[in-house]
């Protein structure tokens, strides 16, 4: 039976930028494509550049940084406080596999780092004792806030290991992601019913993102959390009107629209960030890109 959506929207107010400052990592997971490139490796030198441009805009805005792995950029420190200084920046989030000593993370314990989040990944394939170790003793520091992005694998012989992680987030009041691996050019994920059915619980107590309401064409509304956007097929929205306000910034500092791959100018403007756009996508891919506006 074909779905017809009439509108999605949330309460997001703000803009989302994706900055991926290194392809390096330390690990190399079979279903990730960065940390399987062997050579050719490149950090984010014009660091500086991108915070100016970004100081220029003149509208609210969460910024990711990711990578390959964040802490392998020596410079990382600079630029989480260059980043806190703009008004305009809600949040920071810091995408880590936590492989570094937990001194390292420490340093986050204090007041001046209070815009960052920690968004520690967790990978089956490189899962250690050590790492919920880490985690727990990390959610006790004041001044840290971090959140664990669950990497749900489709391969059932991790599922055992991945529902002791869950269960122990959860026995610790650590807040938690659940997010299932996208397809790429590396790995060919599917999902089916049962892991669904197996992983429900863990997904409706995650604080993964917000929750989104869909008007049906029936003048039906209902609400929905973001996994089950995935979970019933709701994130077709080709050829709809949307108010994508996530944008991807490169290796040499440019900024893009994520879905339509729009070159934003220089001076990135507040019109350019609300600018509606005609949804190019077979379906809505990034986790975020759900929270915006839709519309027939």
């Amino acid at each position: 039976m074909e779905i017809n959506i009439k509108r999605l929207w949330s309460e997001t107010d703000y803009a989302f930028f994706n900055w991926k400052i290194c392809d390096k990592c330390n690990f190399e997971c079979s279903y990730c494509d960065v940390g399987n490139v062997k050579e050719n490796f490149w950090f984010s030198n014009n660091y500086k550049f991108v915070i100016s441009k970004l100081s220029k805009i003149n509208y609210p805005f969460k910024i990711c940084l990711t990578g390959g792995e964040t802490t392998l950029h020596e410079n990382l420190l600079e630029i989480i406080e260059l980043l806190s200084k703009n008004e305009n920046v809600i949040e920071i989030l810091v995408f880590t596999n936590l492989s570094k000593p937990i001194n390292y993370f420490k340093q986050f314990n204090k007041e001046k780092f209070n815009k960052v989040k920690l968004c520690i990944s967790f990978h089956p394939e490189y899962h250690k004792d050590l790492f919920l170790k880490k985690c727990k003793e990390l959610n006790e520091l004041d001044e840290i806030n971090l959140k664990l992005n669950v990497m749900l694998s489709d391969l059932e012989k991790f599922w055992d290991k991945t529902e002791v992680v869950l269960n122990f987030l959860l026995e610790n009041n650590i807040e938690y992601s659940l997010s299932t691996i996208l397809a790429n050019k590396a790995y060919n994920s599917v999902y089916t019913a049962k892991i669904w059915k197996r992983f429900d619980y863990f997904f409706l107590n995650s604080k993964s993102f917000d929750d989104v309401k869909i008007e049906f064409s029936n003048g039906e509304i209902k609400q929905y959390k973001n996994f089950e956007i995935e979970k019933y097929s709701l994130n077709n929205f080709k050829g709809y009107n949307c108010k994508s306000k996530v944008f991807r910034i490169t290796q040499q500092g440019e900024i893009f629209n994520e879905c339509t791959l729009e070159k934003l100018p220089f001076l990135v403007t507040k019109e350019s960030i609300l600018k509606t756009v005609i949804c190019p996508m077979d379906a809505c891919r990034e986790d975020v890109c759900r929270w915006y506006e839709k519309w027939k």
